[in-house]
Parts: C-alpha cells; structure tokens; sequence
C-alpha cells in the first residue's frame, strides 16, 4: 500500500511524529526521481518501518567493515573531463573545482575505486556512514547530486542491490603522471630544429582548422615524423587538453593501435572490445592526436580514427603515412622534398633553401669546423640535388663529412645505399641506414606491388604513363588489356605510397627518387627478369619517341619537346640495345641525334656506335631512316660521310615507295651538295616537286622554299631569295618550327640588307 506525501499512515509502528516528517521529507525527494531509469526500485512506505529496523543493528558501538573503504592516497582519477584527486578531496570537472559535499566524494570515490564490480548498498553505507544509523534514503539522495554533477549515466543503479560506476577508460595517475593541459600527454623526444618547413608548417595549421584528421603522406626519409613533432609541441598550447604523440611503428594489428592510443592517454581499457571505452573516454578532449608511422596497420587506424570523429568532437587528428586512410574525414597532405637550388648560388642564398640548410646544420653538428662557404657550395648544392631532397639522405650524407670531405662524397653517392647510415642512437631502426628505410617501405608492398617497383627501376628520370604500362605488362599468362589494367592498380599503389612520384603537368608523368631506383634495381637484378624488362623498355622507348620523330614536319616543337622529355630513357634503351639488340640500336639513333641537338659530340658518338650495327637483314625504310638522318648531322669531321649518307638515303627510300621519306632525302642532298653539283641538284628538286600532293607537310614546303632561297642568292637575285624566304617563314610557321624560324629570319635579314646596300651576299656556309 502506498501514502501520499505528507501524510502520516495509521498504524506507525511506534515511530514519532518527528521521524515520520523526516520520512516525508526524504520521500518528497525520492518522489523527484521515481521517473529516472537509473533510480533504484520505488520505495513503497510500508517496508520502510522494516528497513530502518534493519538499520538499527548498525549500532554505535559496532566497528564498521573497512574492506572497502576508500582509502586517502595520492592517486587521481581522470574520466571524460573530471579529475577526481583523492588526497585533495576535490572534484574537478573541466579543470573548475565543482561543488560537492564530503559523504558525496566518499561516495564517488568509493565507486570509482571499485569501477569494475558492483557495489553494495550496504557496502557503500559503511563506507560513507561509518559508525552512524542512516537511511537507505540519503544514499540515493548522494547518487542524485553525483548524477548531476556526472550525468545519468555515469552511475547505474541495479535494483535491490546496489551501484555500479559505469564510465569507461578511466586514467589511474599519480600526482606527477598527471598530464599538464599545455604539454602533451604522451610527447615525442625532442629533435634539433626543424629546417626548411615554414610553409607546410603554416599549411598544416590550416587544415587543422579546417578538418578533423590531416594526413602527412610522402615517401619514406621525407621528413613526415620530423615535421609532425614540431606541430605536436607547437599546436598543443592551442588546445583545451594539449597534444598527445602516438608511435605504431610496432603496431602489426587493430588492438595493438588502440592500446598504443591509450597509453599515449594513459588510459586503463581493460575490455575485450576496448574501442567504445576509447571513444567514451575520448568524447569530451579538446586535443590533438598526433600518430605517427601509420602506413603498416591503415586500414586498422581508418577504422579507429572514424569511430573517434564520431565520438570525440573536440578531437583533432595529424597522422604521418606512405599512404592516407581514405576516410570521409581526412584531409592529405603530400609533403615533398626539402628545396633544393637548380644551380650554384651564393652561401646565403644557397642556405635559404631547406636542403641545403639541413645538410649544413648537421655536418656543423658533426664536426664544428665544417662551415659552407663559396669553395663548397656548389658541390653541397649538387649532393642534395642527387639526394632529391629527402631530409633522411641529407642527414646520413652530411654525417659523412668529417670522414670523407664533401668532394669524396660527392664521388661515393653511386654507392650511396652502403655509405649513408645514421649516428645518431635516437632514431628508429628502419632509419638507421637508407637501406633500411628502403627496406622498411618495401616490406609493406604486396608481391604485385614489388613487382612492380623493381621493373619501374629500369627508367632513368621521369617517364609517362604509356611507357610505364609497357614495361609493367610482363606477364605473358595475362591478355594484353587485362595486364595493362592489372600494372595501372600497382602504379597507383605505389604512388598513393609515394615510392612513385606524380610530377605536375599534362599529361602528368612519374619517376622515382634516385635511392629507391637504386634499391629497386637491386631487387630487378635479384630477380632474374632484368633483361626481359629492359627489352621491353627499349621497345616502348623506340615506339614513343619514332612516333614523336616522325611528326617533326608537322609540329615540329610539340615533337622536340616530347622527345626531350624522353631523351635520358631512350638514351639508356640504347645502351642496352647496342649490346643486345641491333635493329632497335639503329632505329633508335635518328631521333635521339635530333633531340641532342645542343650536344654535338654526343650525337656525333652515336652515329659512329650504330653505324658498325647496319645490316643488309634491316628493313629498308629503317636504314632509309638512318642514313637521311646521318646527312643531316653537321660537325666538320662527319662532312664526307654527310654526303655518302645522303645519296643512300635517296637510293634506300626510293626502294621503300614511300614518297615524304624519299621527299625529305632529296631536299637535304639538294641543301648539302648545291655548290659542289648543281645540276644534281636540279634533277633532285625536280624528283622532289613531282612527288607534291595536297596535304604535303609544312615543313617539307618551307624546305622546299629554302632551298629555292638560297639558290637565288647564289644567282644574285636577292628579291627571288626574299620572296622564298618569306614563303618559307610562313611554312615554318604553319609547322610550328620556331629553331627553322629563327634561322629563316636571320637569313631574311641578311638578304634584305644585301638588297639594301646593293652588295654581293657573303653569307657563311651553312
């Protein structure tokens, strides 16, 4: 049966008026709580004369059980944003002290003390009330002020028993564990200063504002740790609860990441399933999390990192990766190599550039005598640039100073994966050599990844996406397009790795850094498969740039510039061709000749290397092919072998049928040989003029014009050889030829002044 509050029951049990108002009033609040799912059972008013009677056997004189008492020691208990500091006994909650009386903090720390079980009742009586007769009443009157201050969740009530503490990931701290709110909460060691990141720097703190997890990808030996422990010191004082430095360089599995997060929190997660006790504990940080080397558990870190974006609002993510996790919330950062100069600069402005900064700062570091200055610079210019930048080269290089010098360095850098080690004892294993950081990133590949790394080791420089499929399409148990699809996936692979690096353009190409191709080559050679892969380089090499060489007469400066980008591959394809395979050798040698024109002796050697591989066996255009593009080559000691080639040019195409190829032989002989044969030369253009047709190549016109030109300086009509010149400009034009434009204008100048002064023409041979 229940009363009304306020109303005294008939039959009272020989309690007092008094105590009866002291019930009412206990009820009155008991009432307020009746509607909460976590208030103990309704208390019905005719069990309590019973319940107290059960009280009464706590008699004053009964020493009270202390098994469970909460002890005063020096421990703090940090949960969410509250600090529970025994030896103070004073609660905190975010950082204010909160205003709670003593039989409540006992009550709390009784709770929190014995967090994983379930607290009696009776237990809790004893505990707090020691030596006093009390209702069950006041106790959860305690538990209702203890709600308020914590929430309702915080303590669960289990009717007719007791209580339980049900917040999770409480941190137990000493007095000196305890995390200051302006330092992280687990810091990285303290490293010289940082050199040559201002701007990734600022650009970090930006996207932090702007979302909850950043990403900094780069390859391995790039700087990523180096640059994420500056941001961990300096970004901590801008957060509520700091910065807390998490490594999982060690970490092989997703519980092995959640437990490196709690001890960098100092967090106790004692679950089978500890990530809802992470995100509980995590729910109201204002922090940033720094995570460093992520790249080996991913996929276990994305998953972990998402669940916490959820929970954890005022949580901010840096991590460092070869790859990012691809989650809604990230945000990548690509960092690059420290700056390097392009070309020789004086001291100071040498030092402006990241690289060269570093290498300075730890050969100093080294040896104290070194210094850079103007006798020096430019060979630590060029050792950073071979080093590509990366800060983990630079650092091992410059270590090597004392002992070698920087010009015996520069020299041993072709044998730079054993020379370059660390000699500092506070860094990581993996980058105690640049082997085995090397190592470390190809470690992490899948098979079809490393397959893929070691065949892209045979470029040299940077190489476009064709290219790269044609070598990477070595499996011949897959069809064609399927291999082209399957070499794609690992390139990808491997640049979201960044063991390929994008290069800005359109369209964009790749390359590696010259380390990785060294290491990479090393694996190729391991393999057995190095002389397939380099057979099927020198063939994409070939198609790529003939294809560019024979567009030369239509766009000449597209092709140019194509074959440029192309020139250090297709020079290694023919190192390897002229020792393996002749045909491609020869083929070869026309285009790499034509983008080589700035390097005479250069093209001068090739021409010499191919012309002992000519064959009888060669198809005739491709010996066609050759011998127009040998007359055309002008350096005074090939000058007779000028004139052999181009009359077997004209021979050799004529065999093919093929009209521009026999076109362009017949206007280069008429060029070469109108001083010496003439009349040869008339039979020649009259063979090159019948063989016009509609669509004729613009740069075989403006040939064409040209040689009329200079004809009619030699016959001294000096208005003719400028109306052909002029005519020949326009065809240049139409070819975009701006090298033949230029010449074509100086000769147009000359020819003008000529008519203007009236004077024979002493133009120099061309």
């Amino acid at each position: 049966m229940r009363f009304s509050v306020g109303a005294a029951p008939p039959g009272c049990g020989g309690l007092s008026v008094q105590k009866w108002k002291s019930i009412d009033s206990m009820q009155r609040s008991i009432q307020a709580l009746d509607s909460s799912p976590y208030s103990d059972s309704s208390v019905d008013l005719e069990s309590l004369p019973g319940k107290l009677g059960n009280l009464s056997s706590h008699s004053p004189g009964r020493r009270p059980s202390t098994r469970d008492s909460p002890v005063t020691t020096d421990a703090r208990y940090v949960f969410d944003d509250v600090e529970l500091r025994a030896s103070e006994r004073r609660l905190l909650i975010g950082g204010q002290v909160a205003n709670i009386g003593s039989r409540a903090f006992n009550l709390l720390l009784m709770l929190v003390t014995h967090r994983d079980r379930l607290v009696t009742k009776d237990e809790l009586i004893e505990a707090v009330w020691p030596n006093v007769v009390v209702d069950q009443n006041n106790l959860v009157v305690q538990i209702a002020s203890l709600r308020k201050l914590l929430g309702n969740q915080a303590i669960v009530t289990i009717p007719g028993r007791g209580y339980k503490f049900s917040v999770p990931g409480v941190q137990v701290l000493r007095a000196h564990e305890l995390p200051r709110r302006d330092q992280p909460l687990a810091a990285p060691l303290r490293h010289a200063p940082l050199l040559g990141r201002r701007e990734e720097v600022r650009r970090v703190g930006e996207l932090l504002r702007m979302h909850r997890v950043v990403t900094l990808t780069g390859a391995s030996g790039i700087g990523k740790t180096r640059l994420a422990q500056h941001l961990c010191e300096e970004l901590s004082p801008a957060f509520r609860d700091g910065s807390a430095w998490v490594e999982l360089a060690s970490a092989s599995d997703g519980r092995l990441v959640i437990d490196a997060l709690a001890r960098a929190l100092n967090l106790d997660l004692r679950a089978a399933d500890p990530l809802p006790g992470l995100m509980h504990a995590m729910q109201n940080r204002r922090m940033l999390m720094v995570i460093d080397n992520v790249e080996a558990v991913a996929d276990d870190v994305a998953r972990v990192v998402h669940a916490l974006c959820e929970s954890a609002p005022g949580v901010r993510f840096l991590l460092t990766s070869q790859v990012p996790l691809r989650i809604t919330q990230e945000k990548e950062l690509r960092l690059g190599p420290l700056s390097v100069p392009t070309h020789v600069l004086p001291v100071a402005e040498a030092l402006q550039h990241g690289a060269v900064a570093l290498f300075a700062d730890r050969a100093q570091a080294m040896d104290h005598r070194f210094a850079l200055d103007d006798a020096n610079v430019g060979t630590v210019i060029g050792i950073c640039r071979r080093l590509d930048g990366i800060a983990l080269a630079i650092e091992m290089a410059a270590s090597r100073v004392s002992l070698l010098g920087v010009d015996e360095l520069a020299q041993a850098l072709e044998q730079r994966l054993d020379l370059l080690l660390s000699t500092r004892k506070d860094v990581p294993e993996r980058h105690q050599t640049l082997r085995r950081a090397l190592d470390w990133s190809h470690g992490l590949l899948a098979e079809t990844e490393r397959l893929a790394l070691r065949r892209l080791s045979v470029f040299t420089g940077s190489f476009s996406l064709d290219a790269a499929l044609d070598v990477l399409t070595g499996d011949e148990s897959a069809t064609p397009e399927s291999a082209r699809w399957d070499g794609l996936d690992a390139l990808t692979e491997l640049v979201d790795r960044s063991l390929v690096i994008v290069e800005p353009g359109e369209p964009p190409r790749y390359r590696l850094y010259e380390s990785t191709r060294q290491f990479a080559a090393e694996q190729l050679a391991a393999s057995g498969e190095e002389e397939s892969c380099r057979r099927r380089h020198a063939l994409a090499m070939r198609r790529i740039v003939l294809a560019l060489f024979d567009q030369r007469l239509r766009d000449w400066d597209h092709a140019h510039a194509g074959v440029a980008l192309e020139l250090d591959n297709a020079r290694e394809a023919l190192s390897w061709a002229l020792r393996a395979d002749p045909l491609t050798a020869v083929m070869l040698a026309p285009p790499i000749s034509w983008g080589l024109v700035t390097s005479s002796t250069a093209a001068l050697d090739i021409w010499r290397a191919t012309e002992a591989l000519l064959s009888d066996d060669m198809p005739l255009h491709v010996r066609a092919q050759w011998a127009g593009s040998a007359s055309i080559f002008r350096l005074p000691c090939w000058l007779p072998r000028r004139v052999e080639w181009a009359r077997t040019a004209i021979d050799l195409w004529r065999g093919t049928g093929e009209s521009q190829g026999l076109q362009l032989a017949l206007l280069n002989a008429s060029r070469l040989l109108a001083q010496d044969d003439p009349a040869q030369c008339r039979d020649w253009l009259a063979e090159a003029d019948a063989l016009n047709a509609p669509g004729m190549a613009p740069g075989l016109r403006a040939m064409r014009a040209d040689v009329e030109a200079q004809a009619a300086l030699d016959a001294g009509d000096t208005g003719a050889a400028i109306a052909a010149f002029e005519q020949a400009l326009r065809a240049a034009a139409a070819s975009h030829n701006s090298f033949i434009m230029q010449l074509l204008s100086r000769e147009l100048a000359r020819a003008r002044m000529v008519q203007a002064t009236s004077q024979p023409d002493h133009r120099e041979a061309a």
